[in-house]
């Protein structure tokens, strides 16, 4: 259920990001104009945002428990700075003209400026969107799903919607709803991403609320135990602690059952070698 929930998460996330950077290329290139000097600030800009983004991000991780939540708020950063985006293009335009007759068009002052202008718009979003990857990656390694197909299957998800979200765009979306619709498309699948986030961590701590109240029922079963049993239950409660590790939620469930019908068979002696201590769910500890 979580892995589901996080494939669609990096789908809709990769999608949308390059829907944005299509589309601020053609907003850009209204601005700055379509030559060499001018794409390649246009496509440096965003990069840049990208490599920033993921640099900062393991610091941001390394410092947060609740890693679904951080990324929800990432993802509704990114909705919000790209609704900006129009926004400072504009200012950006009107500083671009002034600067053109104040300025050689083929300066370095101006191809500074062209440069500046071009990061001061989208580096907001784009450096959160360098973060969504490795706090992504974290909850996939927090929730026990760190194999390696795991992380291949969710980077080639992502991989695929941005291959989608940019043909989609090129080729169809711009044309069939214009520029202004596919933009709101764009932040509205941003702030899915956000929500499906939220959803899957209230499920989380759901999970782990379930699993807290049956380790606590277990812990009370082992100390009854070894309060009746005497110096024979001794170390039940250790056993139950030790062997706290990963394991699926029905297992646990199961195990529990037997672990309790063991125990209340053997009421007034020891434990039977066969009763085992039942373990934590996955992705829980």
């Amino acid at each position: 259920r979580h892995r589901a929930a996080f494939s669609t998460i990096f789908l809709i996330s990769g999608m949308s990001a390059l829907i944005y950077q299509a589309l601020w290329q053609r907003m850009m290139t209204l601005v700055f104009g379509a030559s060499a000097p001018a794409s390649a600030s246009i496509l440096t800009s965003f990069f840049l945002g990208l490599g920033v983004g993921s640099l900062v991000a393991p610091k941001l991780v390394a410092r947060t428990k609740d890693l679904l939540l951080l990324y929800a708020v990432i993802e509704l950063f990114i909705g919000g700075a790209a609704l900006l985006v129009p926004r400072i293009l504009e200012l950006s335009d009107l500083v671009y003209l002034e600067a053109y007759s104040a300025l050689e068009s083929t300066g370095l002052g101006y191809q500074l400026l062209r440069f500046a202008l071009s990061v001061v718009t989208v580096l907001p979003a784009t450096m959160a969107m360098g973060m969504t990857l490795p706090v992504m990656s974290e909850v996939y390694r927090r929730h026990g799903l760190s194999t390696s197909h795991s992380i291949s299957t969710a980077y080639s998800l992502n991989t695929l919607g941005a291959v989608a979200g940019c043909l989609l765009t090129g080729f169809w979306l711009i044309e069939a709803f214009g520029m202004r619709r596919t933009y709101l498309l764009a932040v509205g699948l941003t702030f899915s991403a956000a929500a499906l986030a939220l959803f899957a961590r209230t499920f989380t701590t759901l999970s782990v609320h379930s699993a807290l109240v049956g380790d606590a029922a277990v812990a009370v079963i082992a100390i009854h135990h070894q309060l009746a049993a005497g110096p024979k239950g001794a170390g039940v409660v250790d056993q139950l602690i030790s062997r706290c590790q990963h394991q699926p939620d029905r297992l646990f469930r199961r195990r529990s059952q037997r672990m309790a019908s063991q125990w209340s068979r053997t009421s007034h002696g020891a434990p039977t070698a066969a009763a085992t201590v039942p373990v934590r769910p996955a992705g829980l500890m």
